[in-house]
């Protein structure tokens, strides 16, 4: 006779009971969401700024370097926390990583969003084959 291992039988529990597994999760969410978010936040800020979130972020008084936007104001604003971005486009999804502190600035949703809007536009007018207009 073979004995299943606890983590056989855990893992067949969870198949069977899908509802249970979700209301679990729910549970959990709304008791620990605090503990949740911090700890995600942590990981955060070491794997995608290099442990240098909160000092850019104390660096640049928690506003926006653009329009000078408090973190207060984009959470009222855009229900959003101000947004750290990497100045010359190494972050999270490069090969070479650049999280030196010269390299981040705290940025509001709305300006973050017009760089990347920017960024996005001046890329695909570079793709775009010319076109001549002339008859």
């Amino acid at each position: 006779m073979v004995r299943k291992s606890e983590a056989h039988k855990t893992k067949e529990w969870r198949r069977k009971n899908p509802e249970k597994v979700k209301a679990y999760a729910k549970m959990r969410w709304l008791r620990d969401r605090e503990t949740i978010m911090k700890r995600l936040e942590g990981w955060r800020d070491k794997n995608v700024f290099g442990g240098n979130m909160l000092i850019a972020h104390e660096r640049d008084s928690w506003e926006c370097q653009e329009c000078g936007m408090s973190q207060e104001q984009s959470i009222i604003l855009f229900n959003r926390k101000l947004v750290l971005h990497h100045i010359d486009g190494k972050g999270r999804n490069s090969e070479n990583k650049n999280h030196n502190l010269d390299n981040l600035i705290t940025l509001c949703p709305r300006c973050h969003g017009k760089i990347h809007g920017k960024e996005s536009t001046k890329q695909s007018s570079e793709n775009k084959p010319e076109t001549n207009n002339a008859i």
